[in-house]
């Protein structure tokens, strides 16, 4: 599967990783997977690291992302995408316009440094 994660219940932290080619139904199991696991804390700032990621959802999948986060309860706290490419950013933007509606704090980024001071989470 080309999504993983891993949570740093000291620094209040979740880790999300993409890489390679992946898709809709992954990215959806990987979301259901965060959701049940025990260490996971909904209000833990959380790092999505797409640089490597060959998917692109569509505006219709990123939407249903949104809308699943508040079904499962998850990505309370502040997220921070970071990605490699304007079509990635773009996306990024977008999960950021439904995610405000929810009142949920989704900001996009091109380091993992400023990402990690946005979240207050530095080094």
């Amino acid at each position: 599967m080309p999504f993983e994660w891993t949570i740093d219940t000291e620094r209040r932290l979740v880790t999300l990783t993409g890489r390679g080619r992946g898709d809709f139904d992954e990215a959806i199991e990987t979301m259901r997977g965060l959701a049940r696991d025990r260490s996971y804390d909904p209000d833990y700032a959380a790092l999505a690291d797409v640089r490597e990621l060959e998917y692109n959802p569509s505006l219709e999948e990123t939407r249903r992302f949104v809308e699943l986060m508040e079904e499962l309860g998850i990505f309370k706290g502040p997220l921070g995408i970071v990605v490699a490419t304007g079509v990635q950013f773009g996306i990024g933007r977008q999960l950021s316009a439904f995610g405000e509606s929810q009142g949920r704090r989704i900001e996009v980024f091109t380091g993992v440094r400023n990402a990690l001071r946005w979240l207050g989470r530095e080094g």
